[in-house]
């Protein structure tokens, strides 16, 4: 996190390469199949390579449309295909969760917000107690001591709006909210990422199929 923006540090991406079908990837190098759920999704890439959603555990990617798979150690899946719309299957494995390790930089804080976040650990008392303890201390000063506002004015010197949010107006939208955990949790010794992903959670019964907008 810096300057008001989250990164990705040291983001690699592998080639996968696909089955001798030509057509199918293993997303793990020893998929899960059994019992595995599967579902179509259908994207529209603006460019040849890009992001491409794929559920919690996937396990196996198909799709003659498909030129290329890369995946990075984080999960995140880079497609390449022809701009325009194109539909893949995926099967996965609902349970299964395959995230990295944590790092030292999940306990990384940003030496211009480090007096911020610890003088908010010391208001709640982040440093004593247990991890779960430091959790509920958490939740509980967002949920009680701030408010929900897409609206933000003002100019924040040195790009630092997260500390006008922690120590004076108290109010902000979800970025915000996200930021001000993962950094808490992370001065409580707790290692913590910032994700980005899809909300699905709208269905379409026209289409029969749930709709990911953002």
């Amino acid at each position: 996190f810096n300057l008001g923006t989250w990164s990705v540090r040291d983001n690699r991406f592998t080639v996968i390469d696909p089955l001798p079908n030509g057509v199918v990837w293993n997303l793990e190098p020893q998929p899960e199949l059994s019992g595995a759920r599967s579902g179509r999704i259908i994207v529209t890439h603006s460019r040849d390579v890009e992001v491409t959603p794929l559920p919690y555990g996937s396990q196996q990617l198909a799709g003659d449309e498909v030129i290329e798979l890369q995946r990075s150690q984080y999960g995140a899946a880079l497609v390449e295909a022809l701009p325009g719309q194109f539909e893949y299957r995926v099967s996965w494995q609902s349970e299964y969760r395959n995230d990295l390790a944590p790092t030292e930089f999940d306990l990384s804080i940003p030496d211009n917000y480090r007096a911020t976040i610890e003088k908010v650990a010391q208001e709640i008392d982040l440093q004593d107690g247990t991890p779960q303890e430091a959790v509920e201390r958490i939740s509980k000063f967002f949920a009680e001591q701030f408010k929900y506002s897409l609206i933000q004015r003002g100019f924040y010197p040195g790009r630092t709006p997260l500390s006008q949010f922690l120590l004076d107006n108290r109010q902000g939208h979800c970025e915000y909210f996200a930021t001000a955990t993962t950094l808490l949790l992370r001065s409580a010794g707790i290692p913590a990422r910032y994700a980005v992903g899809y909300v699905v959670d709208e269905y379409s019964t026209i289409e029969g199929a749930f709709i990911a907008r953002a």
